[in-house]
C-alpha cells in the first residue's frame, strides 16, 4: 500500500510538471504555473512522507474554492 502510495504521488507530480510546462503561452500563465508547481511540489513531498495531511487538505481546500471562483 505504501509504495501504491509513492508511485501515485510520483506519477501526479510527473503530470503536475508537465501541465505547468505548457501553461508559458496563457494569459494568466504565471498563475497556472505556480499553481502547477505547488501541486507537484506538494506530491512530490507526499511520495516521501515529508508533509503534513494537513498542509495537503489546507492545499486542496484552497484549490478547489479558487478554482470554484
Amino acid at each position: 500500500m505504501k509504495n501504491a502510495l509513492k508511485i501515485i504521488a510520483l506519477l501526479f507530480t510527473v503530470l503536475f510538471v508537465a501541465a505547468a510546462a505548457v501553461q508559458y503561452n496563457d494569459p494568466d500563465s504565471i498563475q497556472w504555473i505556480v499553481v502547477y508547481g505547488i501541486a507537484a511540489l506538494l506530491s512530490f513531498r507526499v511520495a516521501f512522507r515529508k508533509i503534513s495531511h494537513w498542509v495537503v487538505t489546507i492545499a486542496a481546500a484552497v484549490f478547489l474554492i479558487w478554482g470554484i471562483i
